[in-house]
């Protein structure tokens, strides 16, 4: 009974282990359209290193609401920490 169970687990691992297949497709800014595109220099959070991202001017906009308030949410817990002045230092 253990080694039915012992091979049924290890079926169970080895199938969830499967990556899936997908196409990764290498485009030049030459092949693709860039009308109505708006391309920035943005940096990410997690480096140090700047990258240029192009997108539609409504999805500018999406990003930027996301950033904002990602940000005052940051501000805003760091405001109610006890230990802290109204600059964020400690007293």
């Amino acid at each position: 009974m253990s080694r039915k169970l012992w091979i049924a687990l290890t079926g169970l691992v080895l199938a969830g282990c499967v990556t899936p297949s997908y196409t990764k497709k290498v485009t030049t800014l030459g092949q693709v359209d860039m009308t109505g595109l708006e391309c920035r220099r943005v940096q990410p959070i997690d480096s140090h290193a700047q990258r240029t991202m192009c997108a539609t001017p409504a999805s500018w906009a999406k990003y930027d609401r996301k950033q904002i308030a990602a940000s005052e949410e940051f501000f805003a817990a760091t405001r109610n920490l006890p230990n802290v002045d109204k600059f964020n230092r400690l007293p």
